[in-house]
């Protein structure tokens, strides 16, 4: 996230390519997209915190987080956006991450949850976890880069276009969210206790 704050406007220059905007749109595209960046260290806090309630078998708060997040958009959109246009509208997502991720630490602090900053290499879990990342990475990383090719493609036509393939995506994932990753997080936490216990009922 830091790297992208710092060299956003040639990451920005890179997938802008087929919007041929000017230098003003270009500006604005370039603090809006810096500021959307401390959106994402609360997605992070956010699904740090969500990886450890599913693993207890909390899911309330973890649900409510994007139902909060989305109406804390849309309230200071409409506060925030008739003054300072669409900046206005990226600092409501940043207000609205913050929000997504402070609803799950109540829940944190209620399965005993506390940070201590240890850092040890050497952890056979940190080295297992690793392991496992890594292929997820590459794969979200991929799937970013897609999108991303696509949207400056749509771009690079009209800008309805670029609306209108954001709603199709919207769309596209409504089955994927309401029941795969609904499934697949309910059922991983008692999934991964039965394989670790050995169970003949994984």
């Amino acid at each position: 996230t830091i790297l992208f704050f710092i060299f956003s406007q040639n990451i920005m220059g890179v997938f802008s390519w087929g919007g041929d905007l000017t230098s003003g749109e270009s500006e604005l595209l370039n603090v809006s997209s810096r500021i959307l960046f401390f959106a994402q260290l609360f997605f992070l806090f956010s699904a740090f915190s969500s990886g450890i309630l599913q693993s207890f078998g909390k899911f309330t708060a973890v649900a409510a987080s994007p139902i909060v997040f989305n109406l804390v958009v849309i309230f200071f959109t409409l506060i925030l956006v008739p003054r300072f246009g669409v900046l206005g509208a990226s600092w409501a997502t940043v207000i609205g991450a913050l929000c997504h991720f402070l609803v799950q630490v109540p829940a944190l602090l209620s399965v005993g949850f506390f940070y201590k900053p240890v850092i040890n290499l050497k952890d056979k879990l940190l080295a297992e976890i690793g392991t496992l990342f890594i292929p997820r990475t590459f794969s979200l990383v991929s799937d970013q880069l897609a999108a991303l090719f696509l949207t400056s493609l749509s771009l690079s036509l009209s800008a309805s276009s670029v609306v209108i393939f954001s709603f199709a995506q919207r769309l596209e994932l409504i089955p994927v969210v309401l029941f795969g990753s609904a499934f697949a997080q309910a059922s991983f936490a008692p999934l991964s206790k039965s394989a670790q216990t050995n169970s003949s009922e994984f």
